[in-house]
């Protein structure tokens, strides 16, 4: 069975909306548990729902690759444009 890229989108779309399976099954209970938590925490503010939800390890390590090549782009574009602005001044 094959699917075309405009209905792949529109699951991608609805799975954002109502995601279902084990992911859905994470996410309730990252929210039940923040919500139990909330009345012990400094102004009720409660850590965001990721703090709670099970990640798989390589999951976890491939995302924390992700976030220091990001900082290092974001760096690497910073040097770039401070550069740029001295060179105008």
């Amino acid at each position: 069975m094959t699917i075309s890229a405009a209905e792949l989108q529109r699951w991608r779309l609805y799975w954002e909306e109502e995601p279902w399976g084990a992911h859905r099954d994470n996410l309730h209970t990252a929210m039940i548990i923040s919500q139990l938590l909330r009345p012990n925490l400094k102004d009720g503010v409660a850590p965001p729902l990721k703090t709670f939800m099970l990640i798989h390890p390589e999951d976890r390590d491939r995302e924390s690759s992700q976030d220091f090549l990001m900082t290092l782009d974001m760096l690497a574009r910073q040097q770039a444009r401070d550069e740029r602005k001295k060179a105008h001044d």
